[in-house]
């Protein structure tokens, strides 16, 4: 089985999308005000949608199954990240100029 060959898959590949798509038959029943929505899932993901709907108390939101990344960032944080990609790329530069320089300097011998 999937689960035994590859564990780490898991949980990106089943479990969290059984939670994505609970929260989106939960969403749109409330988006149309409707009594019942139907959805049509593969059965792989069935035990696990019923189980994230019968065992919600009101807490499945978003916000949670993206882990906040949908969310935008501060200018701190977009600070941070560009001097981050900043630092990363002159120290990429820098060393492929240094790596020029030493092949330039040993064909000029």
């Amino acid at each position: 089985s999937l689960s035994k060959a590859y564990p780490e898959l898991v949980n990106p590949l089943i479990a969290e999308r059984d939670l994505y798509l609970a929260w989106s038959l939960k969403r749109s029943k409330a988006a149309n005000g409707a009594h019942a929505v139907v959805g049509v899932v593969g059965k792989g993901h069935l035990r696990g949608i019923v189980y994230a709907l019968k065992h919600d108390n009101g807490q499945l939101r978003f916000a949670d199954l993206v882990g906040g990344k949908n969310r935008k960032k501060t200018r701190q944080e977009q600070t941070a990240g560009f001097a981050k990609r900043l630092l990363i790329e002159l120290c990429l530069g820098a060393g492929l100029y240094a790596a020029w320089v030493a092949v330039t300097a040993a064909t000029q011998h």
